[in-house]
């Protein structure tokens, strides 16, 4: 039933090395879904109801943890659907506003994941915000 859900919302589920061990640990890697947004009603509700979708597979799924995680701005692909210039934007508004003054890898996203495998036993149905600060400023440009 989990596999249905995730297929029926487009969710990705990030499997970690912890996958390997007896206990593994699913983290849900999704976008901004913190803080409201003045015409993102629909997209945070839906990024929302994927931490509660969290908590009940970590119910669901037990003794296996399962966490989700916040990434926030990550400079990827997926923001290959902006030109160049907007992306370059983008990334020098995020630079000058986020508290952290960088814009997030996939690499930083990584290493809370190995974090999570390597030394939490006992954490699961959280959520980790891995987002430069994001949830602290306003930052739709």
């Amino acid at each position: 039933m989990w596999k249905e859900s995730f297929s029926a919302l487009g969710l990705r589920a990030i499997r970690c090395s912890a996958l390997r061990a007896q206990r593994f640990n699913h983290v849900h890697h999704r976008g901004y879904a913190g803080r409201a947004k003045l015409g993102f009603a629909a997209g945070s509700s839906a990024l929302v109801a994927v931490e509660a979708l969290s908590r009940s597979l970590t119910l669901d799924l037990a003794p296996n943890r399962v966490n989700t995680l916040r990434p926030g701005f990550v400079g990827t692909e997926t923001w290959a659907i902006s030109s160049e210039e907007g992306r370059e934007e983008m990334r020098t508004k995020v630079c000058e506003t986020f508290p952290a003054r960088l814009v997030g890898t996939s690499a930083d996203i990584r290493a809370r994941c190995i974090v999570l495998d390597d030394q939490s036993v006992r954490v699961t149905g959280s959520v980790h915000e891995v987002s430069g600060g994001e949830l602290l400023v306003d930052w739709f440009f």
